[in-house]
């Protein structure tokens, strides 16, 4: 393995972890009452909701 190279395979694989944690957490919160998000919109949960243009 050539120097420099471990780093952009963990990068990668960090990455790639990176976006499996965010299909999961908004998957969770699709799974919400959406009345409830509605009711008590919540800046972090708003800014998550706008994750899903990433996929």
């Amino acid at each position: 393995i050539a120097p420099g190279q471990d780093a952009a395979i963990a990068i990668s694989e960090f990455w790639k972890n990176f976006k499996i944690t965010l299909q999961k957490i908004h998957y969770e919160l699709k799974n919400y009452d959406r009345r409830i998000i509605n009711n008590r919109p919540s800046s972090l949960m708003n800014k998550v909701l706008d994750l899903q243009d990433l996929y």
